[in-house]
């Protein structure tokens, strides 16, 4: 009996909290809602979106869920189009909106579960910690110096706030067939991304025109059907194409990780072609490539075959396709690379930028570039080389200390064996192809660090107790 009075007592508990969450949500879609009829601040509903978004992961950490992962994921990658469709409805653009807080905020939440369990970080993870937040603290650091607290504590929590996923998988307590569960998530997650891009590039929808007109960047096309660089739901073709080429190589890889089936995949290698984005095809392929050379000779087999119905598609289908023609002007380009504007304006960039960084090598810290830049008018927005990009915020010494963490990951997801394989050669794959695509962009802050820790966080999963008699269980070196 009293047993039972125990389980009604945490039962009411439960509810209460359940309640408690449910009431907030809906206070503060009420206070949205609200001002938007009475015409109030445009602020004020953006703040009620990230509220409400960071109630969500709250909840989903308290009740320690597996939707919490894909969840952040989706935030990631669907705010900025929320944001679009803000601006448009108040028909005022936002150069620095509150709603970008949402994605960090939601992520900050994996420090509730990781610090409540820290004591189950593995010495390997911890040191992973220990070195990002010596190379991130001597950023933010030099950052606060030179460009205040404000735009280097974003840029901090940008590049931080996607690597709490390791520690986060670390600590958890799932079972080990969540991950198939989160891989398959992510695949419909970019479905969803590619069909809108699709749908942006035939018929590009108001809101997104607004923006493109107001964001005055004129590298992503015209504001017209058939004449945009596809840039979906995220901020630009380049942070879509990334995103769309990690989920295609998933895809690609393995038939249980493949969301809608063929249909699906070639949704996404259609909405990543309109993306245009060069660096982003050649980082699929040396991600296949990596993990074509890793797998068994029946895994390889069935790549193959799955590549070459993509080649069908390039060949025979995508030609009678609007917009093939700028496809195929794009991939011709790679034969010309001398008379192409774009690479000329990397070099030129490269050359100019590498003076700048032997000028000063201590490095010009967190908030010198990237998003943070719309917080500080010195900043560098955009940057065309991510590994100079690193050198120019961390300086010499800092720079090199996180390339070094990024070959000892390398090594990691070498190194490390599991009773599925499939996974370690996920992210050993995951790892080359970021260290590719460094050379076109930093993609490691942001949504490009959500795609490359979420793929190599699978080998930190902690052991379970029906793994301790296996052969191939997670071994760190």
């Amino acid at each position: 009996m009293e047993n039972m009075d125990k389980l009604i007592d945490t039962a009411k508990v439960a509810l209460l909290k359940t309640t408690g969450t449910i009431g907030m949500m809906l206070i503060i879609l009420f206070i949205g809602v609200t001002t938007t009829k009475v015409a109030m601040m445009q602020d004020l509903w953006q703040l009620s979106v990230v509220l409400g978004l960071t109630m969500a992961a709250v909840f989903l950490q308290w009740a320690n869920s597996i939707a919490y992962v894909p969840y952040t994921i989706a935030v990631w990658a669907f705010y900025p189009e929320i944001r679009r469709l803000l601006d448009w409805s108040f028909g005022t653009y936002s150069d620095t909106p509150i709603l970008s807080l949402a994605p960090l905020l939601v992520s900050l939440t994996m420090l509730i579960p990781i610090m409540k369990n820290y004591k189950k970080l593995s010495r390997t993870v911890t040191r992973i910690m220990l070195i990002a937040s010596l190379v991130f603290g001597y950023g933010y650091l030099l950052g606060v110096l030179q460009f205040g607290s404000f735009a280097a504590t974003y840029d901090l929590i940008n590049y931080l706030s996607p690597l709490l996923l390791i520690a986060y998988v670390n600590t958890c307590n799932f079972k080990n067939e969540v991950r198939d569960y989160w891989l398959k998530s992510f695949t419909f997650i970019t479905v969803l991304v590619a069909v809108y891009g699709i749908y942006q590039y035939f018929l590009i929808p108001p809101w997104d025109q607004f923006w493109m007109i107001h964001s005055e960047m004129t590298s992503i096309g015209q504001p017209e059907p058939l004449k945009v660089r596809v840039f979906s739901t995220l901020n630009s073709p380049g942070p879509t194409g990334a995103f769309l080429a990690y989920a295609l190589s998933v895809m690609i890889m393995n038939k249980k990780w493949r969301a809608f089936g063929f249909v699906g995949l070639i949704l996404v290698a259609f909405a990543l072609m309109l993306t245009l984005v060069r660096s982003s095809w050649i980082g699929l392929v040396a991600m296949l490539l990596v993990y074509f050379m890793q797998a068994k000779s029946q895994s390889k087999i069935k790549l193959v075959a799955v590549l070459a119905v993509l080649v069908m598609f390039y060949q025979f289908v995508l030609p009678s396709l609007p917009g093939a023609d700028a496809i195929t002007t794009r991939v011709q380009s790679f034969g010309n690379l001398s008379e192409d504007n774009s690479y000329n304006d990397r070099l030129a960039f490269t050359s100019s930028i590498m003076v700048v960084i032997m000028s000063n090598p201590i490095g010009n810290g967190l908030g010198s570039t990237g998003l943070s830049a719309k917080l500080n008018t010195s900043a560098l927005q955009t940057f065309d080389n991510g590994y100079l990009n690193v050198f120019y915020t961390f300086g010499i010494p800092g720079g090199l200390l996180f390339l070094g963490l990024l070959g000892y990951l390398v090594v990691l997801s070498l190194r490390s064996t599991l009773y599925y394989r499939e996974y370690s050669h996920l992210a050993f794959a995951t790892m080359a192809a970021a260290l590719f695509l460094l050379f076109g962009a930093n993609t490691f802050p942001g949504v490009g660090g959500v795609n490359i820790w979420f793929l190599l966080s699978f080998i930190f999963f902690p052991l379970k107790e029906e793994d301790a008699g296996h052969e191939h269980v997670l071994r760190y070196p």
